[in-house]
């Protein structure tokens, strides 16, 4: 059973950067290296990408998430 109760202010979540990637530190040509190429990480990462470009500010920036020659994986802002 759950109990109802009246007059709870609703806490507000900050606004600002979340996640664990540094996406907003980014400038176009700069990279990091998240660890061994793995394909659910490479998909964990673009979807964080697809989320971190839903907020209007940040809708224009681009970035590539690749596997380097030594099976790692990387992600370059691009534009």
């Amino acid at each position: 059973m759950f109990k109802v109760e009246k007059d709870v202010k609703m806490e507000r979540v900050p606004k600002g950067p979340r996640g664990k990637y540094p996406f907003d530190k980014m400038e176009v040509g700069d990279s990091f290296e998240v660890g061994r190429y793995d394909v659910n990480k490479m998909r964990s990462i673009s979807g964080s990408i697809n989320f971190y470009k839903r907020r209007e500010e940040n809708a224009h920036k681009v970035f590539s998430v690749a596997k380097t020659p030594n099976n790692k994986l990387r992600v370059w802002r691009t534009n």
